[in-house]
């Protein structure tokens, strides 16, 4: 009986100091990517209010109507002709300085940051 209990023991004992599988953790602090989705026209090159932060642009508007500023701003461009747009990203903003030979007033612009869309 003393060996059995023994035998209990030191097995409970070895599955106690087995390490836990590690599973996948995400770090809380990192953004998660938004997306939206609406109706698409491009702004690159245009003389526009987002023109001014980014040259690489565009404008969705959701089916609520709400129009969203949209700027590429890594290497990849701004679709030229898109009738719906859905987008992941997150938002951004820029201050614009008081600059005499910029035709851009100063001031500060919210807009969506694309890192990743699809045409449909």
């Amino acid at each position: 009986m003393l060996k059995k209990m023994l035998l209990i023991g030191l097995s409970l004992t070895a599955l106690a100091c087995q390490t836990p599988e590690q599973t996948q953790q995400t770090n809380m602090n990192e953004p998660q990517a938004i997306q939206l989705e609406g109706q698409y026209r491009n702004r690159t090159g245009v003389k526009s209010k987002i023109s001014c932060y980014c040259f690489q642009a565009g404008e969705l508007v959701d089916q609520k109507g709400e129009k969203t500023y949209l700027c590429w701003e890594g290497e990849e461009e701004a679709p030229r002709s898109c009738e719906n747009i859905r987008v992941w990203g997150e938002y951004s903003s820029k201050t614009r300085e008081e600059d005499p030979n910029s035709p851009c007033p100063p001031g500060e612009m919210r807009y969506f940051s694309v890192q990743k869309y699809e045409c449909y």
